[in-house]
C-alpha cells in the first residue's frame, strides 16, 4: 500500500486531497513520470516541472508518458518542455529534492510493489540510463536508494564513483529478490 503522500500527489498535488482519484492503473504511470522528472525535470516554478531534452527518444517518451497521464505537455525554444499542473512544482520540491538541493527518490517506493519500482527503474533509465544497462546521476541520495530499491525487486547493480557521478551498472534481474519481501 502506498502512502499518503504518494496517493496525495495524482489527484491534486497538495495535502489533503482525496485518495479515491489513484487507482492501480494510475500509480504505475506516475512512478514512470516520476522517475523520468527525477533524471531529467526540474521544479522551475510552483505549477511547473521542466526539461531540457535535445533526444528525440526522450521527447517521444515524455510525451507519451503525459498523453497516457492527460497532462498537457508544453514545447518551448532551445529543447525545452514544459509540464503544467496546479502545486506540480512545490510537490516536486518537497519530495523529489532533499535538503542539501540533491535529487532523491522518496522513501515511500522502498515499501511500493514491485510493479510500482519496476515503473520508476524505467522511468530513471528512460531519463538517464544509457542502453538499459547503465544509470548515471550526480546525486549520491538516488544512488543509495536505487541500490535499495534494486535490493528489494531483485535488481543487482554495481556502483562506482567517477568524475563527480555514480554510476550504477545493471548486471541483472535475480528470479527472486535477496530480501524479505513482506509487501502487498
Amino acid at each position: 500500500r502506498l502512502p499518503a503522500s504518494y496517493i496525495h500527489a495524482p489527484c491534486r498535488w497538495t495535502r489533503g486531497a482525496s485518495a479515491t482519484c489513484l487507482t492501480r492503473e494510475t500509480h504505475i504511470p506516475w512512478a514512470r513520470l516520476i522517475g523520468f522528472i527525477i533524471g531529467d525535470g526540474y521544479a522551475s516554478s510552483r505549477n511547473v516541472i521542466s526539461f531540457h531534452l535535445s533526444r528525440q527518444r526522450k521527447v517521444d517518451w515524455l510525451t507519451q508518458a503525459c498523453q497516457q497521464m492527460n497532462l498537457q505537455l508544453k514545447s518551448h525554444p532551445y529543447h525545452r518542455y514544459t509540464i503544467h499542473a496546479p502545486n506540480l512544482g512545490l510537490w516536486a520540491r518537497r519530495n523529489l529534492y532533499a535538503p542539501d538541493g540533491h535529487k532523491r527518490i522518496p522513501d515511500y517506493f522502498l515499501s511500493a510493489s514491485q510493479v510500482a519500482i519496476e515503473a520508476l527503474i524505467d522511468g530513471l533509465m528512460a531519463s538517464d540510463g544509457h542502453l538499459n544497462t547503465l544509470y548515471t546521476t550526480t546525486s549520491p541520495y538516488v544512488a543509495d536508494n536505487l541500490l535499495a530499491l534494486g535490493a528489494i525487486s531483485g535488481h543487482v547493480f554495481s556502483l562506482a564513483f567517477r568524475q563527480g557521478c555514480y554510476r550504477l551498472n545493471h548486471i541483472h534481474r535475480l528470479r527472486y529478490p535477496h530480501v524479505n519481501d513482506v509487501r502487498n
